[in-house]
């Protein structure tokens, strides 16, 4: 993912934007310092994590109802081969 990071001195506003969209913003006197931490496990119990094309770069699909997809796409399928 690419990220731009702009400082406005007028201001003393840093901000933080993918694709134009403002993800972060704070103020304060130059220098601003800021961190970032990567997050390993970002969707809770109960469901998986699916890569997208869109910010964040992520989303969080529920296990359970997946589960029960695949497995009432099994069955129409066996009953589709006479099985």
């Amino acid at each position: 993912m690419t990220f731009v990071v702009d400082y406005d001195a007028n201001y003393d506003v840093i901000r933080v934007l993918h694709d134009d969209v403002l993800i972060y913003k704070d103020t304060g006197i130059s220098p601003i310092t800021f961190k970032v931490n990567c997050i390993r496990d970002r969707c809770p119990p109960g469901y998986c994590e699916c890569k997208t094309d869109e910010y964040p770069g992520y989303c969080c699909s529920d296990c359970a109802s997946n589960t029960k997809q695949i497995h009432d796409m099994r069955t129409a399928l066996k009953v589709k081969n006479g099985g």
